[in-house]
């Protein structure tokens, strides 16, 4: 499906274009990073969702396919919910590291 290969392009490049972070950089920078990382990631997703959604509600599509959006749907809505927590998983360990 075209919509899933231009997802993946998509995302494959905000990783691509991620500049490093110096080791010694200051814990905001860090984190400045990696919220920016987030909401690329986040804006690509409702993308995502949105334009599979608009082409299941259009005429004339079958019903098994409507089905698979559906399910994909739910099956990138859960991998939301991880993705969330493993950037606040990395917040954490940031600030941990900043503490010790």
């Amino acid at each position: 499906m075209g919509y899933e290969n231009l997802y993946f392009k998509n995302a494959t490049a905000i990783f691509k274009n991620l500049e490093p972070s110096n080791r010694d950089a200051p814990i905001e920078t860090k984190l400045g990073k990696l919220n920016r990382l987030e909401d690329d990631m986040m804006n690509e997703v409702d993308k995502f969702l949105s334009s599979i959604e608009k082409l299941g509600k259009k005429p004339n599509i079958d019903e098994d396919f409507v089905c698979f959006i559906e399910r994909r749907t739910k099956i990138e809505n859960q991998g939301v919910g991880k993705m969330k927590d493993y950037f606040q998983n990395l917040r954490t360990i940031l600030r941990k590291n900043r503490n010790d």
